[in-house]
């Protein structure tokens, strides 16, 4: 069977996009399936991550860079399908990412929007659902989601939540919070899964994301 083709995606930086794409490559890789991270940010957030993880332990997903492809992004992922059973792709941000964007949203199975729930983040994510929009007149099986990183446990964050409902895209029930376990990991070039108990509410964070995604993942098949 082909790859599924994930995409990370948010026109605003500073969401998480990378923290979501290598936390879920991970969890994947760790539930035993081949996983190729496809790190498209000049950051190189996601390639970051995974080149610090120490020889004895390397990270468990192929993680490499598709930052200079643009609009051929596609066409390279593509070339990937047969070799991975789930490909994270990790888009950059910006206005001037929009071809590279508008290329992997192509092939994509699933869209998910990283969404940080402030108002700032919330409005920016505006031009992303354009982009999804459009995407879905030539990929119509194309599934989209929102995400919810770096939650925070106020009255104003449970407000920009139930503003995001209205959104038009649905909503996964899992997210993040703003935790140091997600900071700790990058760090150490390590999935979230092996930090032990300190991080055991990120842990299971990251696996009710991988849940959810593979549930969807499994119903588009189904069609």
């Amino acid at each position: 069977m082909e790859a599924r083709t994930v995409v990370v995606t948010n026109r605003k930086g500073g969401v998480g996009k990378s923290t979501i794409s290598i936390t879920l490559a991970a969890e994947l890789a760790g539930r035993g399936h081949r996983v190729l991270v496809c790190d498209c940010d000049a950051q190189q957030t996601a390639t970051g991550w995974a080149a610090v993880a120490p020889d004895s332990k390397p990270f468990p997903a192929a993680v490499a860079s598709f930052s200079a492809y643009g609009a051929k992004l596609h066409r390279e992922i593509e070339k990937q399908v047969k070799n991975y059973d789930y490909i994270i792709v990790d888009l950059p941000p910006s206005a001037d990412a929009g071809t590279a964007t508008q290329s992997a949203l192509l092939v994509a199975d699933l869209a998910i929007t990283v969404v940080a729930p402030s108002a700032p983040d919330i409005r920016a994510s505006e031009a992303t659902r354009g982009l999804i929009e459009n995407a879905k007149i030539y990929n119509e099986e194309l599934i989209a989601v929102v995400f919810a990183n770096k939650v925070e446990r106020t009255n104003v964050s449970k407000k920009l939540l139930k503003e995001l409902a209205s959104f038009g895209i649905p909503v996964l029930s899992s997210s993040f919070a703003a935790r140091t376990a997600y900071q700790v990991a990058a760090y150490g070039g390590t999935a979230v899964s092996e930090l032990g108990k300190n991080a055991r509410a990120a842990i299971q964070e990251v696996k009710n994301l991988a849940d959810e995604i593979l549930g969807l993942l499994e119903v588009r098949n189904e069609k």
